[in-house]
């Protein structure tokens, strides 16, 4: 199918008892009627998937987010583990609610809109394609605004609008910072994808080092 190509990021629906949960991936290899899929990492340990198992897989191209429902056929565990899965006859567009969120310090840089006030420097805890939970000193409040300044690695300088979605005070827990959890608003499909590569390869370096095994069921 022309609209999955080799390279593409992807994720895996991962179902959860209280709904469900989006793995990083990425299509290794196009053969034949197959699909070669990175396996997804979950809580530092590589995912248990079956063959036989059904997966519904996401993507997005050109500002739009598509799905299909797919088969594991066979896995493979050189030189990276793979699933083997049957290529779809169809796409079908979704509207996307979830992104895949990795544990990860990154510097961030931050001001409450309106315009005006100097950057404020903090440092994430976790971040996904959809948002970011960080360290401020600076106490805000849900549904404010912000502009911040997203610092990856070897990577662009990611500048976009935020919005506060909650924070959690110093006392709680005896921490000295706020902890600010943010959603994106107006990040760019390029930028996201900036964001997806970056947890996408931070996963297969766990991997590499040996930082990531198989859970077994």
């Amino acid at each position: 199918m022309e609209d999955i190509r080799l390279n593409q990021l992807v994720e895996i629906e991962y179902p959860l008892e209280e709904g469900v949960e989006y793995l990083a991936s990425r299509v290794e290899e196009i053969d034949g009627d197959y699909l070669h899929l990175a396996v997804p990492i979950r809580k530092g340990q590589l995912v248990p998937m079956h063959i036989g198992q059904k997966i519904k897989v996401c993507f997005t191209r050109d500002d739009e987010s598509y799905a299909f429902n797919t088969s594991i056929v066979a896995r493979r565990r050189e030189p990276i583990p793979v699933l083997i899965v049957n290529k779809p006859d169809k796409l079908v567009k979704i509207q996307r609610r979830a992104y895949v969120r990795i544990p990860a310090s990154i510097p961030i840089n931050y001001r409450l809109i309106p315009q005006g006030q100097n950057f404020e420097s903090g440092m994430t805890v976790d971040i996904s394609g959809g948002g970011a939970f960080f360290l401020s000193q600076t106490k805000m409040e849900r549904g404010q605004t912000l502009e911040v300044e997203i610092c990856l690695p070897q990577r662009p300088k990611i500048v976009c609008q935020a919005e506060v979605k909650r924070v959690i005070p110093p006392e709680v827990g005896g921490a000295s910072s706020y902890k600010v959890a943010i959603e994106f608003k107006d990040i760019t499909e390029n930028q996201r994808d900036q964001i997806f590569n970056f947890i996408f390869e931070k996963q297969r370096e766990w991997i590499k080092k040996g930082l990531l095994t198989e859970k077994r069921r």
